[in-house]
């Protein structure tokens, strides 16, 4: 595979008003002939954080200033999102996982710590299930293992029907009410959903679709698991969450008090304090 990357300046983050950050964006080619774009954080141990629907690398920097000095923090844009365009209108979770395998060959880093947000909490399982040594430790925030049930898929292609014919207009006027109960974040991520393409959100939510079960692999991996819930989280739920936690002996549950599907910009500093957990023995363990 040839790869080649080349610094390019980025547009302000939907959070640039309350920090200033320090940061290097690439762009990196594959034989997908997609350009992927990250940003890159901070040196230490190296973590790769992967965003949720419909969003971008840009919701992991509130937590950014708290992990920096310890970790290598690397945040793509994922497929179709952000600067990342889409390839076509459907993807699935393994193709979108295949771009951060090629990225951390660019970058020359074999096995690293995963954060994934919610759709990309199943990017990072689906990494885990193909290519388990490039995984050191998983963090799932406000994301879960199950497939979609039939009514949930059944949405989703409705969702997709939708933004056909109204474009990511509509998303930005229903999902930030889901996402959290704060209404100043709120806006501010229906700016950024505003961002995204069409094609991606569409190709996100085919892929979120169509994923598989990952009960069984997640229950049997032996690698350090952090799960992180928001209290309020009615995307899912803090008891589903739970659940789930359980069927892996090594997974340590974190929930974050009053944050709904989005801890990372809701507490930063308790979402950062699981992702730092992720690194450190478990007493109990």
């Amino acid at each position: 595979m040839t790869v080649a990357a080349c610094v390019v300046r980025g547009k302000q983050p939907v959070w640039a008003e309350r920090m200033s950050l320090p940061k290097e964006v690439m762009r990196v080619e594959n034989l997908q002939e997609t350009n992927l774009y990250y940003a890159r954080y901070g040196s230490g141990t190296p973590m790769v954080l992967l965003h949720g629907y419909p969003l971008d690398h840009s919701v992991w920097e509130p937590v950014v200033p708290l992990l920096s000095a310890q970790y290598d923090l690397i945040a793509p844009d994922l497929r179709g999102f952000g600067r990342t365009r889409a390839i076509e209108d459907s993807c699935t979770v393994y193709e979108m996982a295949s771009d951060i395998v090629h990225l951390l060959d660019r970058l020359e880093l074999g096995s690293v710590y995963i954060a994934g947000h919610s759709m990309g909490g199943y990017i990072s399982l689906a990494l885990i299930d193909h290519w388990p040594e490039r995984v050191s430790g998983l963090a799932l925030v406000a994301s879960k293992v199950m497939s979609d049930d039939l009514v949930t898929r059944k949405n989703r292609y409705a969702v997709i029907e939708q933004i056909k014919n109204s474009g990511v207009e509509i998303v930005a006027r229903s999902m930030p009410a889901r996402l959290t109960q704060d209404t100043a974040l709120r806006i501010k991520i229906a700016s950024l959903i505003r961002d995204q393409s069409s094609q991606g959100l569409i190709c996100a939510q085919t892929a979120m679709a169509e994923r598989p079960d990952f009960s069984k692999m997640f229950s049997s991996i032996r690698i350090p698991v952090v799960v992180i819930a928001g209290s309020e989280d009615s995307i899912v739920p803090v008891a589903a969450v739970e659940k789930m936690a359980g069927l892996n002996s090594r997974a340590r549950l974190s929930v974050v008090k009053e944050a709904g599907h989005m801890p990372m910009m809701e507490d930063p500093e308790t979402t950062a304090a699981g992702l730092i957990a992720l690194t450190e023995k478990d007493p109990s363990k």
